[in-house]
C-alpha cells in the first residue's frame, strides 16, 4: 500500500512527495517540481475541482503505477472521497495559520501570478490581487 499526501495548491506538494519518498524530480516549467508522485493525483485549479474529482480514476491511476510500499502519492483534494484503507499512511497539509497562508500566497504570487500581472488591467488585475 502506498502512502497519501493531501495538500492545498501552492504548498510545495511535489517537493513534499519527493522528500517523503526519497526521490528527486526535475523542476517544472513554472517553478514547481515535476514529480510523477505529485502529478498522479493533481486535479485542476478551478472552482469545480471537487466536482471533477473522480476517486475511482485516481485509484486506477495508482494501481497502474504499482507504487512501492514507501511511496507517497499526492493530491490536491481532500481524502474524504477516497478508500482510505488502501493507504498505509495519510498526511494532510493545511494552511490554517496566518504565516502559512502568507507563505502560500507568496509562492503563488512569485511563481504563477506576478509574471502575468504586467499584462492585466481592470477587473482581471483586481481578481488576481
Amino acid at each position: 500500500m502506498p502512502n497519501l499526501i493531501c495538500f492545498p495548491h501552492y504548498t510545495c506538494g511535489g517537493l513534499l512527495c519527493d522528500i517523503m519518498t526519497g526521490s528527486f524530480s526535475p523542476m517544472g516549467t513554472r517553478g514547481g517540481i515535476a514529480s510523477i508522485h505529485h502529478s498522479i493525483g493533481k486535479i485542476g485549479d478551478s472552482n469545480t475541482v471537487m466536482l471533477d474529482y473522480d476517486s475511482n480514476e485516481f485509484m486506477k491511476k495508482i494501481s497502474l503505477m504499482n507504487p512501492a510500499y514507501d511511496t507517497w502519492i499526492g493530491t490536491h483534494c481532500w481524502p474524504g472521497r477516497l478508500p482510505l484503507k488502501k493507504f498505509n499512511k495519510i498526511l494532510i497539509v493545511t494552511t490554517t495559520t496566518f504565516k502559512s497562508k502568507i507563505y502560500r500566497w507568496a509562492r503563488a504570487h512569485y511563481h504563477y501570478f506576478s509574471p502575468d500581472w504586467k499584462n492585466m488591467a481592470g477587473i482581471d488585475l483586481i481578481d488576481k490581487s
